[in-house]
């Protein structure tokens, strides 16, 4: 009799790695996010023959990247901290295709009120017409902030920056209000990475205890645009948008 059941516990392991095989290669409801990257924007105006606008300043374009999850994405993301388990949901409805057209759609968007923004700021009667070379695979609103501040900067003499690498993340309006976007730790690792002296994020982002911070990168939270100039005007940013410069 033990000879003729001899075979069951190694059938039995062999089936239980085999389910274990497909179950972490099933796709799932949810998305992986991770750290992405940190695009230095440039202001360009379309007249110029592409040549950058006028500006010293180092602003990056800070992205989260995602991709489909796996079973094993699942079982992972309750594991490692650089990376978050997010429902599909969250891009918003329809087919990949419609999605990313969404996405791309937002962000062009957002270029448009943060140009608006920064002219208001600025006291500008009439918005000029700047463009930001943005590679496909950005997409969404929440780059909003950080074209507003390039495009201050573009649009006044002097350098805003300080000579600082500046992150920013955020959705903002054209009256310069800076609205909450998802992934501000996804975003903070991308930011260090990419050398950020600061990052400026919507108010309301930083838990109480925001724990370690990577790098030397500093978080700081604003609720509008004028904050976060206002806060570069205060630390070494020497631009026409600075008071009594």
């Amino acid at each position: 009799m033990r000879a003729r059941h001899g075979w069951r516990p190694a059938a039995v392991l062999a089936l239980f790695l085999a389910a274990g095989v497909l179950v972490a290669r099933l796709p799932t409801a949810w998305i992986v996010a991770e750290p992405g990257r940190a695009l230095p924007l440039e202001a360009v105006v379309p007249e110029s023959d592409g040549r950058p606008a006028a500006g010293g300043g180092d602003y990056l374009l800070v992205a989260v990247a995602v991709r489909p999850a796996r079973g094993a994405d699942v079982l992972a993301g309750f594991l490692r901290r650089d990376r978050v388990l997010w429902p599909r949901s969250v891009l918003g409805p329809g087919d990949p295709q419609a999605i990313v057209r969404a996405q791309r759609e937002a962000l062009r968007s957002s270029q448009r009120d943060a140009v608006l923004a920064a002219s208001r700021l600025l006291g500008r009667e009439e918005a000029p017409v700047l463009r930001f070379r943005v590679p496909e695979e950005f997409g969404g609103p929440s780059g909003g902030l950080a074209f507003a501040l390039a495009a201050v900067d573009a649009l006044s003499p002097g350098d805003l920056s300080g000579g600082r690498r500046v992150a920013a993340s955020g959705t903002i309006t054209a009256d310069g209000v800076v609205g909450p976007v998802a992934g501000i730790a996804l975003k903070s690792a991308a930011a260090a990475r990419a050398g950020a002296a600061v990052f400026f994020v919507p108010r309301g982002s930083v838990p109480a205890t925001p724990g370690d911070l990577p790098g030397r990168l500093r978080l700081v939270e604003v609720s509008h645009l004028r904050e976060a100039v206002r806060w570069l005007c205060d630390h070494g940013g020497r631009s026409s948008a600075c008071p009594g410069f």
